[in-house]
Protein backbone atom coordinates (compact mmCIF):
# COMPACT_ATOMS: atom_id res chain seq x y z
CA UNK A 1 0.00 0.00 0.00
CA UNK A 2 1.47 3.45 -0.67
CA UNK A 3 1.65 5.99 1.40
CA UNK A 4 -0.67 8.23 -0.01
CA UNK A 5 -3.38 5.59 0.45
CA UNK A 6 -2.52 5.28 4.11
CA UNK A 7 -3.11 8.89 4.33
CA UNK A 8 -6.44 8.61 2.51
CA UNK A 9 -7.55 5.16 4.68
CA UNK A 10 -6.19 7.04 7.90
CA UNK A 11 -8.39 10.32 6.95
CA UNK A 12 -11.50 8.07 6.71
CA UNK A 13 -10.91 6.03 9.77
CA UNK A 14 -11.01 9.61 11.43
CA UNK A 15 -13.91 10.26 9.77
CA UNK A 16 -15.80 7.46 10.61
CA UNK A 17 -15.41 7.31 13.66
CA UNK A 18 -16.13 11.31 14.59
CA UNK A 19 -19.44 10.41 12.97
CA UNK A 20 -20.38 7.21 14.69
CA UNK A 21 -19.28 9.30 18.14
CA UNK A 22 -21.02 12.66 17.29
CA UNK A 23 -24.45 10.73 16.31
CA UNK A 24 -23.78 8.71 19.80
CA UNK A 25 -23.09 12.09 21.25
CA UNK A 26 -26.17 13.49 19.72
CA UNK A 27 -28.31 10.74 21.43
CA UNK A 28 -26.93 11.50 24.72
CA UNK A 29 -27.22 14.73 23.89
CA UNK A 30 -30.57 14.71 23.71
CA UNK A 31 -32.05 12.70 26.12
CA UNK A 32 -29.49 14.68 28.85
CA UNK A 33 -31.07 17.93 26.97
CA UNK A 34 -34.69 16.22 27.34
CA UNK A 35 -34.13 15.98 31.16
CA UNK A 36 -33.28 19.23 32.01
CA UNK A 37 -36.27 21.08 29.96
CA UNK A 38 -33.89 22.81 27.53
CA UNK A 39 -36.39 23.34 23.84
CA UNK A 40 -33.79 24.15 21.37
CA UNK A 41 -30.14 24.14 21.10
CA UNK A 42 -27.61 26.73 19.19
CA UNK A 43 -25.82 25.68 16.02
CA UNK A 44 -22.44 26.81 17.84
CA UNK A 45 -23.51 24.10 20.61
CA UNK A 46 -23.92 21.10 17.68
CA UNK A 47 -20.37 22.35 16.13
CA UNK A 48 -18.82 22.72 18.99
CA UNK A 49 -19.77 19.18 19.29
CA UNK A 50 -19.00 17.78 16.00
CA UNK A 51 -15.30 19.43 16.73
CA UNK A 52 -14.85 17.66 20.16
CA UNK A 53 -15.81 14.67 18.28
CA UNK A 54 -13.13 14.80 15.58
CA UNK A 55 -10.52 15.72 18.37
CA UNK A 56 -11.53 12.50 20.11
CA UNK A 57 -11.74 10.35 16.89
CA UNK A 58 -8.10 11.69 16.70
CA UNK A 59 -7.20 10.22 19.80
CA UNK A 60 -8.76 7.11 19.83
CA UNK A 61 -6.51 6.69 16.73
CA UNK A 62 -3.52 7.32 18.90
CA UNK A 63 -4.69 5.27 22.00
CA UNK A 64 -6.38 2.70 20.50
CA UNK A 65 -4.47 1.33 17.45
CA UNK A 66 -0.93 0.85 16.67
CA UNK A 67 -0.62 3.52 14.01
CA UNK A 68 1.01 5.94 16.84
CA UNK A 69 2.06 3.97 19.19
CA UNK A 70 2.97 0.35 18.60
CA UNK A 71 2.63 -1.56 22.09
CA UNK A 72 1.16 -0.12 25.32
CA UNK A 73 -0.95 -1.67 27.84
CA UNK A 74 -4.80 -0.98 27.38
CA UNK A 75 -5.03 0.55 31.24
CA UNK A 76 -2.54 3.45 29.28
CA UNK A 77 -4.61 3.39 26.03
CA UNK A 78 -7.65 3.99 27.76
CA UNK A 79 -6.20 7.00 30.12
CA UNK A 80 -4.25 8.26 26.79
CA UNK A 81 -7.59 8.43 25.49
CA UNK A 82 -9.90 9.61 27.85
CA UNK A 83 -7.47 12.48 29.91
CA UNK A 84 -6.90 14.50 26.57
CA UNK A 85 -10.34 14.39 25.30
CA UNK A 86 -12.00 14.76 28.47
CA UNK A 87 -9.42 18.22 28.70
CA UNK A 88 -10.70 18.97 25.10
CA UNK A 89 -14.50 18.61 25.77
CA UNK A 90 -14.14 20.82 29.06
CA UNK A 91 -12.57 23.57 27.41
CA UNK A 92 -14.85 22.88 24.32
CA UNK A 93 -17.88 23.63 27.28
CA UNK A 94 -15.80 26.76 28.82
CA UNK A 95 -15.14 28.50 24.88
CA UNK A 96 -18.89 27.65 24.04
CA UNK A 97 -20.45 27.72 27.04
CA UNK A 98 -22.35 24.72 27.17
CA UNK A 99 -24.08 25.56 30.57
CA UNK A 100 -22.87 28.57 33.23
CA UNK A 101 -19.71 27.76 33.66
CA UNK A 102 -20.01 29.30 37.03
CA UNK A 103 -21.86 26.51 38.54
CA UNK A 104 -19.70 24.21 40.39
CA UNK A 105 -22.85 21.68 40.11
CA UNK A 106 -23.00 21.45 36.49
CA UNK A 107 -18.99 20.55 36.25
CA UNK A 108 -19.56 17.67 38.23
CA UNK A 109 -22.54 16.59 36.26
CA UNK A 110 -20.63 16.98 32.83
CA UNK A 111 -17.73 14.94 34.36
CA UNK A 112 -20.04 12.66 35.72
CA UNK A 113 -21.75 11.91 32.28
CA UNK A 114 -18.29 11.93 30.28
CA UNK A 115 -17.51 9.35 32.88
CA UNK A 116 -20.11 7.24 32.10
CA UNK A 117 -20.13 7.33 28.65
CA UNK A 118 -16.28 6.21 28.67
CA UNK A 119 -17.60 3.32 30.77
CA UNK A 120 -20.30 2.63 29.18
CA UNK A 121 -17.87 2.21 25.48
CA UNK A 122 -15.44 0.42 27.15
CA UNK A 123 -17.85 -2.66 28.40
CA UNK A 124 -19.54 -2.35 24.82
CA UNK A 125 -16.08 -2.45 23.34
CA UNK A 126 -14.86 -5.01 25.85
CA UNK A 127 -18.15 -7.53 24.90
CA UNK A 128 -17.68 -6.58 21.02
CA UNK A 129 -13.89 -8.08 21.05
CA UNK A 130 -14.14 -10.87 23.23
CA UNK A 131 -17.07 -11.59 20.61
CA UNK A 132 -14.71 -11.28 17.64
CA UNK A 133 -12.10 -12.68 19.29
CA UNK A 134 -14.00 -15.95 20.22
CA UNK A 135 -15.20 -16.23 16.58
CA UNK A 136 -11.57 -16.02 15.16
CA UNK A 137 -10.58 -18.41 17.85
CA UNK A 138 -13.06 -20.79 16.92
CA UNK A 139 -12.20 -20.10 13.33
CA UNK A 140 -8.24 -20.35 13.76
CA UNK A 141 -9.27 -24.08 15.31
CA UNK A 142 -11.03 -25.36 12.54
CA UNK A 143 -8.04 -24.20 10.31
CA UNK A 144 -5.59 -25.95 12.63
CA UNK A 145 -7.71 -29.06 12.29
CA UNK A 146 -8.32 -29.28 8.73
CA UNK A 147 -4.42 -28.83 8.03
CA UNK A 148 -4.05 -31.98 10.60
CA UNK A 149 -6.07 -33.75 8.64
CA UNK A 150 -4.03 -32.69 5.51
CA UNK A 151 -1.24 -33.79 7.02
CA UNK A 152 -2.57 -36.78 7.95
Amino acid sequence: MTDGNKVINYIKYLLLYAAVEFAICMVVCVIVWKVVGWTEIKMNTIFSLMVVFLFMSFMQSIAFTEIWIKKLHYGLRMMIFAFPSLAFMSLAAWKFRWFPIEEIGRWLVFIGIFCICFVISAIIYEIYFRMTGKKYDGLLGKYHERHEAERE
